[in-house]
C-alpha cells in the first residue's frame, strides 16, 4: 500500500500537484465535452472574426477593423486559437434561464435575452457559458456570437482599457462589446 511506504516531504508534493494537474485536465475536457456546440461556434467566430491560420485577422476583416478603430481595440483573433485563447466552462443545466431571440432594443442590444456568458475570476481568459448556447445546435450562432463579443473584452490584456460592456461607463472614443457585436455579425 503507498500510503504505508514514508516519502520524503518533496514526494509528497510532487504527488499532491501531479494530481491537481490530473484533476485540472479533466476539468478542461470535460468542459469541452459539456458544450458540444463549441467546436463548430468557435469556427464561426473565427469566421466572423477573418482569422488566418496563425490567430491574426486578416486585412479584410470588417469586425476587427471595427474593433481596432475604437480606444481599447486589438485583434480578437489570438484569443480565438492559439496559446492566448479564451478557456471556457459551461453553466450547469437549469442554473442561468434559457436564452430568447427577441427584437433588439435598450433592454436587448444584441436581440437576445437571458445570461449568455460570464467571466470566471479576473484576469483569467476563463468563461462560463450558458449550457443551452453549448447545447442546443438551434443557438450555435448565438455561442459563436458570444465568444466574439467575449474575446473582446481581452483586449484589455493588450490595449487598455479594452472592449466594456454597454452598462459600463466608457471613456471618450470607446466602444461597447454589444454595438462592435453586431456590427461584426451584420445586424
Amino acid at each position: 500500500m503507498l500510503s504505508a511506504i514514508p516519502l520524503p516531504e518533496t514526494m509528497r508534493f510532487v504527488l499532491l500537484l501531479l494530481s491537481c494537474l490530473a484533476c485540472a485536465c479533466g476539468t478542461l475536457r470535460s468542459g469541452l465535452e459539456r458544450c458540444p456546440n463549441w467546436p463548430a461556434a468557435l469556427g464561426m467566430a473565427r469566421k466572423i472574426a477573418a482569422c488566418d491560420d496563425r490567430h491574426r485577422a486578416r486585412p479584410d476583416s470588417r469586425c476587427v477593423v471595427a474593433i481596432k478603430k475604437c480606444e481599447g481595440g486589438c485583434d480578437i483573433c489570438q484569443f480565438l486559437g492559439g496559446p492566448d485563447k479564451l478557456r471556457m466552462t459551461v453553466a450547469d443545466e437549469g442554473e442561468w434561464a434559457p436564452i430568447k431571440r427577441v427584437p433588439i432594443s435598450s433592454g436587448a442590444l444584441n436581440g437576445y435575452d437571458g445570461r449568455r456568458c460570464q467571466p470566471v475570476g479576473l484576469f483569467t481568459r476563463k468563461y462560463k457559458f450558458n449550457w443551452q448556447l453549448c447545447n442546443d445546435t438551434d443557438f450555435t450562432d448565438v455561442l459563436a456570437s458570444t465568444i466574439v463579443h467575449e474575446a473582446m473584452h481581452e483586449c484589455v490584456s493588450v490595449h487598455w482599457p479594452g472592449i466594456l460592456d454597454d452598462r459600463v461607463p466608457t471613456p471618450p472614443g470607446a466602444c461597447s462589446a454589444e454595438e462592435l457585436e453586431n456590427s461584426c455579425v451584420g445586424k
